[in-house]
């Protein structure tokens, strides 16, 4: 049966993060990369979007990447399969690597990530208890490290993990304000 022809619709689609980069052979690509805190059944054909937008507007290889953030396990599909068309892009789910890794990581930026990774059953107390130590070690003054704290508190947020936060932060009371970001 015949379809209506007035099928095509503006889009607008802005990228979380795109950086024009080099490989190792010095061929220049756009990096593009979308933060995800929950499963989206579309992500697939957004991210097709966003290729072919990015492919149009730059005519440069384009690598995609989505950084799943959320608490449930990954579901979403990868791959878009056609007669016409085969597609894919690469989601890295940081709720399925051990919190350990990032822990080990030397900036605090990337030790900060560990409350966005795989506990493993271990009490959530304890592993920000963890987290936060690494921070105050690093940190070379209260001020960074009260920066850092509260980022990890709005991370804290996003696994649910609030009060589990508040009651780490307890234990360096005298160092840390506690206060709720709205």
């Amino acid at each position: 049966s015949e379809l209506p022809t007035a099928t095509l619709h503006t889009v607008g689609r802005k990228p979380d993060f795109l950086l024009k980069a080099r490989d190792q052979h010095q061929n220049p690509f756009i990096l593009h990369v979308e933060y995800q805190t929950s499963n989206d059944s579309q992500m697939a054909y957004r991210m097709a979007e966003y290729f072919v937008l990015l492919l149009r507007k730059h005519r440069l290889n384009i690598q995609q990447y989505v950084i799943y953030i959320g608490t449930a396990k990954q579901k979403m599909q990868t791959k878009l399969h056609f007669p016409n068309l085969k597609y894919s892009y690469k989601i890295i789910s940081l709720n399925e690597i051990k919190y350990g890794v990032f822990l080990k990581a030397e900036t605090v930026e990337e030790k900060i990530l560990a409350i966005l990774g795989k506990f493993g059953g271990e009490d959530p107390v304890h592993v920000i208890q963890k987290i936060t130590a690494q921070i105050l070690e690093t940190c070379t003054s209260e001020l960074e490290a009260n920066k850092y704290l509260h980022q990890l508190g709005v991370l804290s947020q996003l696994r649910n993990f609030e009060n589990q936060y508040y009651q780490a932060m307890e234990s360096i009371t005298s160092f840390f304000k506690i206060e709720k970001d709205y």
